[in-house]
């Protein structure tokens, strides 16, 4: 039944520089990147980090745009998956991305956005 939600919404900035490779039989691209951002302050100061997934013409087209420190906005669903390694169960999970766009640094003057491609629905 597919009546709920998974959504996630992350601003913060790459931890390094976006990595593509092409997986499966159509070497489809993947670009992989980590997204790291700070929530609340003083002894309350939290940091988490986020692997991100971007699929097809947008992580080829956008991948040389992500970079690291790279002040970012990146909407997905979160995904876990799970691989055995040494006879253990291992999981990983990893936001999905369906949008990402550059933020303003800290001047406020930003890079601009991202130059515009197809979405997975539109291929």
């Amino acid at each position: 039944m597919g009546n709920g939600l998974n959504r996630v919404l992350v601003i913060g900035n790459l931890a390094k520089d976006a990595e593509v490779a092409t997986l499966g039989e159509k070497q489809t691209p993947k670009a992989t990147f980590r997204v790291v951002t700070t929530t609340g302050f003083g002894e309350n100061e939290h940091v988490e980090g986020f692997n991100c997934g971007l699929w097809g013409k947008q992580a080829e087209s956008l991948s040389p745009y992500l970079t690291k420190g790279t002040r970012v906005f990146v909407e997905g669903e979160m995904r876990t998956r799970s691989y055995e390694q040494n006879g253990e169960t291992k999981y990983f999970s990893e936001v999905r991305v369906r949008d990402v766009r550059l933020q303003p640094q800290g001047d406020g003057r930003g890079s601009g956005p991202l130059p515009e491609t197809p979405s997975e629905d539109d291929e």
